[in-house]
């Protein structure tokens, strides 16, 4: 089903193969569907794929800021849920310059958890908000 371009089945694929542990297949899976299908909404899920090296060719932050760049704004959500990931650190190593970033990316969408998570981080390390009139924000290096 997930083949015919059905979204629900392709989440359902995406989310056992997580279960099970295969974090390889999901993620080929997502690189599949955000590259070759043009379907955007598994983006966020393969730029974090490539962010944490579960493509087996090692972390590659670089393509994954591109990718959250261009995506962030097709799924604000999934880009405040990673936000809040790489903020925490739970299940991974903590990383804030990044994590506010993506939940600064999504709070320029108007996604009300990522707003609110920005405006929960301590003001020596929040983010620059940008106007309404800027495209992206600068990622983090």
């Amino acid at each position: 089903m997930c083949r015919d371009g059905n979204d629900w089945a392709c989440n359902e694929q995406f989310k056992q193969l997580l279960e099970v542990g295969d974090r390889g297949g999901a993620a080929a899976l997502a690189k599949r569907l955000c590259l070759e299908e043009a379907r955007r909404n598994f983006c966020p899920n393969y730029a974090f794929a490539l962010d944490q090296g579960h493509l087996g060719s090692g972390p590659n932050r670089a393509e994954a800021r591109e990718l959250f760049e261009a995506h962030c704004r097709h799924d604000p959500v999934a880009c405040s849920e990673f936000g809040s990931l790489y903020v925490s650190g739970l299940g991974m190593p903590q990383d804030l310059d990044f994590g506010q970033w993506l939940l600064e990316l999504a709070c320029q969408q108007r996604e009300p958890k990522a707003c609110r998570d920005l405006s929960l981080a301590p003001l020596n390390t929040r983010p620059r908000m940008l106007s309404s009139s800027t495209a992206t924000a600068a990622p983090p290096k």
